[in-house]
């Protein structure tokens, strides 16, 4: 300080020039010396970026995804031109509540698309596809996949319950998943519970609601479940499966 007033501070270093001398001039006394910011790099730190006003408002759910995230069970909204520009300027409400507020299910809810990650949607649809793709494996062309499905976790179900000597309907889940782990025979409705594991997380990635997410939950547990099973024998197989351990590259 002493370097800039020579004589020390003093009141009349304050002092207007001109105009009512009792009024001091205010100026700035930061401690940390003179400053060589440049005045315009100033002024863009103090712009907010995109990251510091939130997630980013672009809708990237394109016509293709829609469609297969319908053959999942999850139903994105058609947004108006109107609320495309809300949620690009930031001034979108996000309103999901189900149309049929009683007992929604299946269509009923329709999900903003806004509130999905593209990546995370993909994610979905991959594990999706891996499940159709196992329970494919050496069926016919003709075959449809949720049948070959049913008809896998069924015919596993059937085996497992004559080693138990029970009846399919007392399986519980963890046996089921401890008979096709430790069967060789039963490797593709193995492969199938943890293909299911997988989808069910990357499904509780999304970040739904309880009720959004167990649509497309509902939907897949009960095309597994076919007509031996239940969604729940089902639900708890995959829950006490345990995936298989990637083996050492040579």
């Amino acid at each position: 300080i002493s370097l800039i007033f020579d004589g020390g501070i003093s009141a009349a270093a304050f002092q207007r020039a001109g105009g009512n001398s009792d009024l001091l001039l205010a100026l700035d006394l930061r401690a940390d010396g003179r400053t060589t910011t440049n005045v315009a790099t100033a002024i863009a730190g103090a712009t907010p970026k995109e990251a510091d006003i939130g997630p980013a408002q672009g809708v990237g759910i394109s016509a293709s995804l829609k469609d297969q995230l319908k053959e999942v069970g999850i139903y994105v909204k058609e947004l108006s031109l109107d609320q495309q520009v809300d949620f690009l300027t930031g001034r979108a409400i996000y309103n999901d509540v189900p149309s049929n507020t009683a007992s929604p299910s299946g269509s009923d809810y329709q999900i903003t698309p806004n509130r999905l990650a593209v990546d995370r949607v993909r994610d979905v649809l991959a594990s999706h596809r891996a499940i159709k793709q196992i329970a494919m494996t050496g069926a016919a062309e003709d075959a449809l996949w949720t049948d070959r499905a049913a008809e896998i976790i069924a015919a596993s179900a059937s085996a497992c319950a004559a080693s138990l000597n029970k009846d399919v309907s007392e399986l519980t889940g963890a046996e089921l998943a401890a008979f096709v782990q430790s069967s060789p025979e039963h490797t593709q409705a193995r492969d199938l519970l943890i293909s299911l594991k997988e989808f069910m997380e990357k499904i509780d990635a999304l970040g739904l609601s309880p009720g959004e997410a167990s649509v497309p939950k509902e939907t897949i547990l009960s095309i597994l479940a076919g007509r031996d099973l239940t969604p729940e024998q089902v639900a708890g197989a995959y829950q006490a499966i345990t995936p298989v351990a990637a083996q050492p590259t040579p």
